[in-house]
């Protein structure tokens, strides 16, 4: 794999940020769940390309924190703590922001022993930490893997994460009330952040109850986002019922839903087989002028293909991935969904035009898109070499 970087002269007056910003597009915005392989390797490539231009050209401390971001969107810990200490050897002030990246760089790779070590580093230099840090420390804690070679099982593994972020996330509110006290400041507005951080990550229901207790003390009401973490953990529970309770408490606050509203709920009908109940919800979403997304449309196609023997449902399935396609929306997932849709109808020939549409529009055929056609068919998809094929 080529790792060289390819940036343009730099020009009188031009910031490297913007170069680097530029060549790292496709990073910037990126959620960790978006970012495939391929991008991650610009990661370590970064910090010699660092290295090279400081000798020739003053980075800016912008600069280094736009470094320290693709290090930190690309889960490469190791590579913000050598930029890191490329600055100090600079001479460079490393404040609050660059550590809170280095804080996310550990938070998405999930090594909590070494961000709570950078927050320590971080608390010895004397800087307060902000929501960010806090949000980065909870995120590490919650996603860190359990240890298979530890004497203590991996559920009590797992309880204790949760109760460590929990009192991470006591501490932390404590923390924005006790110097923000008396004003009214950016850190109350993200409040709820804190809370719907811990909240995903609840393995139980009777883990929710102390969290939302902790909000109702600290007179922190509930955002669109708290209520779809929620949501989120009704539909894995297969309650519309909760759903349905939460939605209604939404209307009587007055909280607007937005697409991930939509499409969590399209998800819980998904979760019991209602391919109706998901195109009564796309139906709604029109009436409150929110349009779907790629993953709403793929949770109906899905909805609908869990119902291969009714006809109107594989009629639904078909209109749904046809507007996806106008729109230019190529899931990965309606792609498998209509796949695993006309398998279970032994429909060949459907499974064929499904190929040849993600061929049409130049779309990858994913690892389990071509064993479900090669379950159906016997072959692999025509026209395309293994090379296509990608995980």
């Amino acid at each position: 794999m080529n790792t060289s970087i390819c940036i343009a002269p730099l020009q009188a007056r031009s910031s490297v940020c913007v170069h680097l910003r530029r060549e790292f597009a496709g990073l910037f915005g990126k959620d960790v769940g978006g970012l495939r392989d391929k991008d991650a390797w610009k990661a370590h490539a970064i910090v010699d390309w660092v290295k090279s231009t400081r000798d020739s050209h003053r980075l800016s401390k912008d600069d280094w924190e736009a470094a320290l971001e693709v290090c930190c969107i690309a889960a490469k810990p190791r590579q913000a703590e050598d930029l890191l200490r490329l600055m100090r050897t600079e001479r460079l002030p490393t404040g609050r922001k660059a550590y809170n990246l280095l804080l996310g760089a550990y938070a998405r790779k999930g090594d909590a022993t070494e961000a709570v070590r950078a927050y320590q580093r971080m608390a010895a230099q004397g800087l307060s930490p902000n929501l960010k840090t806090h949000l980065a420390l909870m995120q590490a804690v919650l996603r860190a893997k359990p240890s298979a070679d530890s004497p203590i099982s991996l559920r009590k593994q797992k309880l204790n994460a949760w109760d460590t972020g929990f009192r991470l996330l006591a501490d932390a509110v404590e923390s924005i009330h006790t110097r923000k006290r008396g004003t009214v400041s950016q850190s109350f507005a993200r409040e709820p952040l804190l809370y719907s951080t811990l909240l995903s990550a609840a393995g139980m229901w009777t883990q929710v109850v102390p969290v939302l207790e902790l909000m109702k003390s600290k007179r922190c009401e509930a955002n669109v986002t708290v209520y779809n973490t929620l949501l989120k953990l009704a539909s894995s529970r297969g309650s519309l019922a909760e759903c349905d309770a939460l939605r209604n408490k939404m209307q009587r606050h007055s909280i607007s839903p937005n697409v991930v509203t939509f499409t969590t709920l399209v998800s819980a009908h998904k979760n019991v087989s209602d391919w109706k109940g998901a195109l009564a919800v796309l139906h709604e979403m029109q009436r409150n002028c929110v349009a779907p997304n790629s993953y709403t449309l793929a949770a109906a196609v899905s909805a609908c293909a869990k119902c291969p023997s009714d006809n109107e449902a594989v009629q639904a399935a078909s209109n749904l991935s046809r507007a996806a396609l106008l729109r230019g929306d190529h899931s990965s997932e309606m792609w498998r969904a209509l796949m695993s849709l006309h398998v279970a109808r032994e429909d060949k020939c459907a499974a064929q035009e499904v190929i040849r549409d993600m061929q049409d529009n130049k779309c990858f055929v994913r690892r389990d898109v071509a064993a479900l056609y090669k379950s159906l068919t016997g072959v692999e998809p025509n026209d395309l070499t293994p090379k296509a094929f990608r995980v």
